[in-house]
Parts: C-alpha cells; sequence; structure tokens
C-alpha cells in the first residue's frame, strides 16, 4: 500500500507518520508540505490513500484533491482538517473520510478499514488491471504503465474483458473501432503494447501468436476478476462503473447492474 500525507504543517506530518507506522508498518507512506509537489508525485506514482490538509498555503485541499482525482480516479482521499465547515465539499469529491484534527489512531483506523475503493494486496508482485472506473494498469512496482499510443491501452481493457480468452486480431479490431479498416494502425499498437510490457518488465501477462493475442490472468491482480470470483475486495470495489471510457464496455456495465439488481430483488 502507498499512503501520502499532505499538511503545511510538519508536527501533523510527523503524527500522521507514527499512526501510520503502527497501523501499516509496510506501507510505503511520503509526506509533503508543499501541496504542488504532492500533486507532481501523483503524475508518476500510483496512490492507494491520501492524507489531505484543507487549508494549506499555495493550494487548498479540496483544490488538490479534484487535481489527484482527475489523474487517479479511484485513489482514496481521507481529509485532516481542524474545521468541520468544508465536508459537503469534499463529499462531493467522493471521499473516503474526513477526520478532524486532532487525528488519532482509532480514526485512522476505522477510515482504513472501510476505504471507499478497497486496496489489493500488493504483495504478490503482479500487475494490477483497474476496470471499475476508467481502465488502467499498473505495474508490479505500481507504476502507471504509459503507452505510446492511447488507444492501445485499449487493446489491453478489451484483453482483460476476455478474461483469458485468445482473440483474433480481427475480433479487437471489429470491437474498437466497427469496422476492418485499421490494419496498418493495429499492428502499430499490438508492437507498442508488447514492447512497452517488455519495458515495465511485465511481458509475461501477455500471450502472443500470429494474429492472435491472450491475456494471461493468473499473472495479474485485477478487481474485475476479484468481483467474478466474489471476493470482498471485488464486490466493495464496484460502484456502478466499467472501463468508463471504452463504449464498448457500456452494455456490459448494463448487464452487471442488472444482475446486481435482480439479485437484491431476490
Amino acid at each position: 500500500m502507498r499512503i501520502v500525507a499532505v499538511d503545511d504543517e510538519e508536527l501533523m506530518l510527523d503524527r500522521i507518520g507514527k499512526i501510520i507506522g503502527e497501523l501499516q508498518p509496510h506501507a510505503q507512506f511520503h509526506t509533503f508540505q508543499n501541496p504542488r509537489k504532492a500533486y507532481e508525485f501523483a503524475k508518476t506514482k500510483a496512490v492507494d490513500v491520501f492524507f489531505l490538509d484543507i487549508c494549506m498555503a499555495g493550494i487548498d485541499g479540496i483544490t488538490l484533491a479534484k487535481s489527484i482525482k482527475l489523474l487517479q480516479p479511484r485513489t482514496n482521499i481521507i481529509f485532516t482538517t481542524g474545521f468541520s465547515e468544508y465536508m459537503p465539499d469534499a463529499f462531493l469529491l467522493n471521499a473516503s473520510g474526513y477526520l478532524l484534527k486532532p487525528v488519532t489512531v482509532k480514526q485512522v483506523r476505522e477510515q482504513l478499514n472501510v476505504l471507499r475503493f478497497p486496496v489489493s494486496a500488493l504483495s504478490s508482485k503482479k500487475v494490477r488491471l483497474q476496470c471499475f472506473g476508467n481502465f488502467e494498469i499498473f505495474s508490479i512496482d505500481n507504476r502507471p504503465i504509459r503507452f505510446r499510443h492511447s488507444k492501445t491501452k485499449e487493446v489491453l481493457a478489451y484483453l482483460a474483458f476476455r478474461r483469458g480468452t485468445t482473440c483474433t486480431n480481427g475480433e479487437i479490431i471489429a470491437t474498437l473501432w466497427e469496422d476492418d479498416s485499421h490494419d496498418s494502425y493495429f499492428r502499430d499498437l499490438r508492437k507498442d503494447l508488447i514492447d512497452t510490457l517488455k519495458e515495465y518488465e511485465c511481458s509475461d501477462i501477455l500471450e502472443t501468436s500470429r494474429g492472435r493475442m491472450a491475456l494471461v490472468v493468473d499473472k495479474v491482480d485485477c478487481d474485475y476478476f476479484d468481483w467474478l470470483h466474489g471476493t470482498a475486495v471485488g464486490i466493495n470495489a464496484y460502484h456502478g462503473e466499467f472501463m468508463t471510457q471504452y463504449s464498448w464496455a457500456e452494455f456490459y456495465n448494463a448487464s452487471i447492474q442488472s444482475f446486481l439488481q435482480g439479485d437484491q430483488s431476490g
């Protein structure tokens, strides 16, 4: 788990650090007194939980949270502040928690136990796929994987959706573009996918053969797979959205919601 605390008071950062050290001794913990530096950090590192002060010089915590959410929509934001009046604004951002200072061990423990977006165990050192909300991929050291073409990530998203089924190039092209006139571009995407995974030292998550590809499902951690297996982490991770940036995923998301509504009515 990677946790970041942002507060312009050094004493508060020290206090949170001691609490996190007691509750999550194996977490990667980072502190920032400068909100802008915290934002730059979020550009390059996936963070599971942010503890954000609200009243800070330069950038207030609400504004910082909005910027962070654009980068990492499913990170958990827990506000730590001495003022209660910002609570409505905080929860409009789907904040995971709102703690009034002085923050206690009990408060932090309770918030970490009921995170809005549950954190999968990362000790397995597997590539992590996030399918609920926007589709994202994180390397074995929890870095967001960046492809040369943005469309390459959509190819991987479709392979994740197919859960290990071997897919032909033609099938993927027909799904992503609804026609078959993108062969040349798709070859570039396929090369980008293979080369980038090799660069991040995780090429083993992909099986390729002439004109075909498949995701190796036991090489990845994935919230969607967890949901299919009925685990608590997977069930709690779903909040009504599935690969929201891709139109072809809308029908399946509607199927999930229909299934859940039927299950609840039963």
